[in-house]
C-alpha cells in the first residue's frame, strides 16, 4: 500500500474543482487587456484573416521504410491525394445511412457521373474500395482534379438512389505543390 501522502495532491485538485476560491494568484499571470494587445490582429476578432483553401488540407510526408521512397499524402475529410511512388487519388461519398455501402459491379468498377468546376458532365468507370466506402480517381482525370475547385459526383450507394455529392477542392494543387507532389 501506498502511503497517504501519495494522494494530497490528487486530493487538493478534485477538492479545487468543488469550492470556491481555491485558486492561487499566478504572479506570472497576464491580464486579458494585455493578453489581446500581444495577439496578432486576427486573434483578437477585429481584423479576421480569411482562411486560405490550401489551409483546408492536411500533408503527411513519410519515408518507405522498405526502399526508402518519400512518400506524400494529402487529405481533407472527403478526398485522398496520395503522390508517391505513382499519382493516386480517392474520395469518399457520403453514404445515406450507417451500413450502407457503394455498389459495384464484380470488378469492383462503378460508373460515375461527374463535374469539374462549372465544366460539362462526364461519366467513366471508377473503381471501388475493397471495403466499399471510397471511389478511386482514374489518373487522367486526376489531373483535371487537381487544378479545379469543385468536384461534384453522382454515384450510386447499394440498395438505394444514386447520390449526389459536392467536394469542395480549392487549394489542393497547392497544397500538394508545397508536399512536393508532381503532376
Amino acid at each position: 500500500m501506498l502511503p497517504s501522502h501519495v494522494f494530497r495532491p490528487i486530493l487538493a485538485v478534485v477538492l479545487c474543482g468543488f469550492t470556491i476560491g481555491c485558486e492561487q494568484p499566478n504572479p506570472n499571470a497576464v491580464s486579458q487587456s494585455q493578453f489581446a494587445k500581444a495577439q496578432p490582429p486576427e486573434e483578437t476578432g477585429l481584423n479576421p484573416a480569411p482562411k486560405l483553401p490550401v489551409d483546408r488540407w492536411h500533408i503527411d510526408v513519410t519515408k518507405n521504410e522498405l526502399d526508402g521512397r518519400r512518400e506524400v499524402t494529402v487529405s481533407n475529410t472527403d478526398l485522398v491525394l496520395r503522390c508517391s511512388p505513382k499519382l493516386k487519388g480517392y474520395v469518399l461519398p457520403p453514404l445515406p445511412q450507417l451500413g450502407h455501402r457503394l455498389d459495384c459491379d464484380p470488378d469492383y468498377r462503378q460508373l460515375v457521373r461527374f463535374r469539374i468546376n462549372d465544366g460539362p458532365i462526364h461519366s467513366g468507370w471508377w473503381s471501388v474500395s475493397n471495403n466499399f466506402e471510397a471511389l478511386f480517381i482514374p489518373a487522367g482525370t486526376l489531373r483535371q482534379v487537381i487544378r479545379a475547385r469543385k468536384l461534384i459526383v453522382e454515384y450510386q450507394p447499394e440498395y438505394v438512389t444514386r447520390q449526389t455529392a459536392t467536394f469542395d477542392i480549392s487549394g489542393l494543387k497547392e497544397a500538394a505543390s508545397s508536399a512536393g507532389c508532381r503532376f
